[in-house]
């Protein structure tokens, strides 16, 4: 990212934030009015984490990249095209007989 982008995405962040904490806050000062508010406020304060990591974490194409790779190393199968296949394939070359068929290892579930 190139140091011109970064006001800009400063700039959006504020945009979304601003509406998504300032809000809320309104029905915390119109609390006292009406019970309605408190529990207006009380619900969307209780929902702005859960927001705040959809709107700037799930939605963020390097953060879904990095925990593709996480997944990757834990779930090997999960990205790999053929997996499943690698794992139970018999050795050909070792088959003498159907009592001596060998089972190549399975690297995915090996601890690292």
């Amino acid at each position: 990212m190139s140091n011109s982008h970064a006001p800009l995405l400063g700039v959006k962040a504020g945009v979304v934030m601003i509406p998504l904490l300032g809000v809320s806050w309104l029905f915390g000062f119109l609390a006292p009015l009406h019970k309605v508010f408190t529990y207006i406020f009380t619900i969307l304060n209780s929902t702005q984490g859960f927001l705040i990591f959809v709107l700037h974490c799930v939605r963020n194409t390097q953060i879904q990249e990095r925990f593709k790779r996480k997944l990757n190393t834990v779930f090997p199968s999960v990205y790999t095209k053929n997996s499943a296949m690698k794992g139970s394939q018999t050795n050909p070359s070792a088959v003498e007989d159907i009592g001596a068929t060998e089972l190549q290892s399975c690297d995915e579930f090996e601890l690292k």
